[in-house]
């Protein structure tokens, strides 16, 4: 085993390509590098060394030519996980490449535990739970508000569900409906379940935290009903509008009549999606969700509703947070002004254009509203569509090992598909390593999300198994680290990082573990109106001095701390290989 010490010399490897998605282990991986900054083909024999911890590596891959290695990942034990990798000169062994990871795919789905098929639970609050499966760092669960189909045949989806949770986590477990630690899917007010009806839900492995991440292994739909004894004690209410009828503009206003002993509303507005090519069938995706106390809302006009069928509806609360849901309503949106815009993400490797898959895109107007409450992912050719009505709009992409781009774009009638708008990505310079640890074992502590920040910047990453993580950054200096899980007590830190450029050095190792300390303390209570009635769904954000808030949602009357699943989130299915990348533009349009 060889522990790593990065000493950056004048003429090293630099990677050229490597794969940026997850690859199969029963198939070739191919790693390409070159002399910096020439740009030809490195002439020393050089390794490629790897290993599940950063910078610690067990074994080694001989390059097949110079400049180039060819392997099959299972032929070296690369069965599933994630892969840390670093092109090593064999001769001056002080010479080597940045590192970079390998995710390799493991063909086995999480096996799901509880709730059973086709079960009927008691309870609003279902702890969702399955088996872990080897080499996987994290899953992503979602759920859907009724019996889902999700059939996935030869070159073909079938589909019908409207998603309204989702979630990202290290553990194997999460009750409905804590919020997504990994803030990716944290936009959206999950509603409360409601007596009688139907769900489905879903878990998918995940390698990186990120909806970009995110695997094809997939054991099926499940299902459970709620038990029609829990009903709410006021009826369901009854919309008045918009009803079957075309809207040409903003405002929207919904409206509907009041429910007799309701506390309050939440009101939920999703946008249908037909399936198209290899997709049959259809799905709604969330636009934009509110409590309020009142019977009418209108929805916030930045938040650049298109030409669509939209579906919503609302859903009356006792005092006891138990909810009964209206029926469906539907209306269109026709609007004039509208385009197809195309975003084309890449970056410049040696003078070329290389693609970035898997790269996660938010888009918002620049007057703040946001257009997807679920992130987009662009495609294996680094592209993503998407219609947008006329004005100016904000498009921040994110994907790890990359400095976070932020773009702005002008939607009107001059605009097309194709040409795409090009958004360059470039390479963080320098990264920041360390692992950690938990006080009550010295344990690894997995799913830690760690921030890195300085002004105008800043990149989060989350530990993996071992307690390790690796945080990309853009500059030298005085980063400021936090460390942050459910049931343990945040920290902060400083990470000095040096100029490479002078030290030669841009990984950056923490020089002590990082110990966590376990919450013995707790906090319960509960959360009324104006007229003393529990309000259900409420989010209470407890705040300490330097310590980044964490978020709770009354689910309950009373909730405590302490009855948290360990958990770090969750994400919705993302399809990766070629013939189901349709699923993508179902779910995230």
């Amino acid at each position: 085993m060889l522990s790593f010490a990065a000493a950056i010399s004048a003429a090293r490897p630099e990677m050229t390509s490597y794969p940026k998605e997850l690859v199969d282990r029963a198939s070739g991986v191919t790693l390409n590098w070159s002399e910096s900054p020439s740009g030809s083909a490195y002439p020393n024999s050089c390794v490629v060394g790897y290993g599940i911890s950063p910078s610690d590596y067990y074994g080694f891959i001989t390059q097949t030519a110079a400049g180039t290695a060819v392997f099959t990942p299972q032929d070296y034990g690369l069965d599933g996980g994630v892969y840390y990798m670093r092109v090593i000169d064999s001769v001056i062994n002080t010479s080597s490449s940045r590192e970079f990871k390998l995710y390799v795919e493991n063909p086995n789905a999480p096996v799901y535990l509880a709730p059973a098929n086709n079960a009927i639970i008691n309870t609003l609050n279902p702890v969702f739970s399955w088996n872990q499966v080897s080499g996987v760092p994290y899953y992503t669960i979602m759920l859907f508000d009724s019996r889902a189909e999700l059939d996935i045949g030869s070159q073909s989806i079938t589909i019908n569900a409207n998603v309204i949770w989702a979630a990202t986590l290290d553990a194997s477990y999460i009750e409905y409906p804590e919020p997504d630690p990994s803030g990716y899917f944290d936009k959206l007010a999950p509603p409360s379940l409601m007596q009688g009806l139907t769900y489905s839900w879903a878990v998918v492995n995940n390698y990186s935290g990120n909806p970009g991440m995110v695997s094809t292994a997939f054991a099926g739909m499940r299902s459970f009903t709620v038990d029609a004894s829990l009903a709410a004690s006021c009826p369901a209410p009854v919309l008045t509008s918009p009803l079957g009828v075309t809207l040409t503009g903003v405002p929207v206003i919904l409206d509907w009549e009041a429910s007799a002993g309701a506390n309050n509303y939440s009101v939920f507005l999703m946008k249908k999606e037909e399936g198209d090519k290899d997709i049959i069938g259809s799905a709604a995706v969330p636009v934009w969700s509110a409590y309020t106390n009142d019977t009418q809302v209108q929805v916030p006009e930045n938040i650049a509703m298109n030409s669509a069928q939209y579906e919503w509806y609302a859903a009356a609360i006792d005092s006891s947070g138990k909810a009964a849901k209206s029926e469906p309503g539907i209306f269109f949106m026709d609007v004039t002004y509208t385009a197809q815009a195309g975003l084309h993400i890449i970056e410049s490797v040696l003078g070329s254009q290389v693609d970035v898959p898997g790269a996660v895109v938010y888009i918002e107007t620049v007057s703040g509203g946001g257009v997807n409450q679920y992130p987009f992912i662009s495609d294996r050719d680094g592209k993503l569509y998407y219609f947008l009505p006329y004005g100016d709009y904000k498009i921040t992409v994110k994907k790890e090992s990359f400095n976070t781009k932020v773009h702005y774009m002008t939607i009107d009638d001059m605009t097309v598909p194709e040409p795409e708008e090009i958004i360059e990505l470039v390479r963080s310079d320098y990264s920041i390593t360390g692992f950690v640890k938990e006080n009550q074992t010295s344990g690894p502590l997995s799913g830690v999300r760690v921030t890195a920040s300085v002004t105008g910047s800043s990149a989060e990453t989350f530990t993996g198994a071992d307690g390790s993580f690796v945080v990309y950054t853009d500059s030298p200096g005085d980063w400021q680290l936090s460390f942050e899980k459910a049931g343990y007590a945040g920290l902060t830190m400083t990470a000095s990082v040096p100029d490479g450029s002078i030290s030669g050095e841009y990984e950056y190792a923490l020089p002590s573990d990082i110990v966590m300390v376990r919450n013995t303390n707790y906090l319960s209570g509960s959360v009324q109106n104006s007229s003393a009635q529990p309000v259900f769904g409420a989010v209470v954000r407890p705040k300490k001095t330097a310590i980044r808030p964490f978020i709770l949602r009354t689910a309950r009357i009373l909730r405590e701390i302490t009855a948290w699943p360990c958990l770090t989130a969750l994400i919705l299915y993302l399809c990766q290989n070629r013939a189901l990348f349709p699923l993508r533009k179902l779910l995230f349009p």
